[in-house]
């Protein structure tokens, strides 16, 4: 329950890295994972700010090359956010001109505005 509540009052980012990393950095105030070589995520407190933490990675050799919020499922449903598309509606085929008529020779006749004849 006090993982939840912290949570509330937190907001997760997934940091993709420029170099490989081979542990999480221990940054004070700050609860980072390691999730692959490339890629940390960082829980974020509200009274924290994001130029401390990249300011402290700076200082610890660690480049930053793109920053996202990372929203679990819980979040998702209890906003009422859905990952699935709503169902599409079917739209009427296209209409299709009708076939050229054709001569009796088997050629296709071209079709002519009204008051045109041969």
């Amino acid at each position: 329950m006090d993982r939840l509540l912290r949570k509330l009052h937190t907001e997760s980012f997934v940091l993709t890295l420029r170099d490989p990393v081979a542990t999480a950095p221990t940054l004070a105030g700050y609860d980072i994972d390691r999730l692959d070589e490339h890629t940390l995520e960082v829980e974020v407190s509200k009274d924290r700010n994001l130029n401390d933490l990249f300011a402290r990675l700076s200082a610890d050799g660690i480049e930053v090359l793109s920053m996202r919020n990372k929203v679990n499922r819980l979040e998702r449903s209890s906003c009422g956010w859905s990952t699935s598309r709503p169902p599409r509606r079917r739209r009427a085929a296209p209409r299709r001109a009708p076939p050229l008529a054709r001569s009796t020779s088997g050629a296709s006749v071209t079709r002519r505005a009204e008051g045109e004849r041969r």
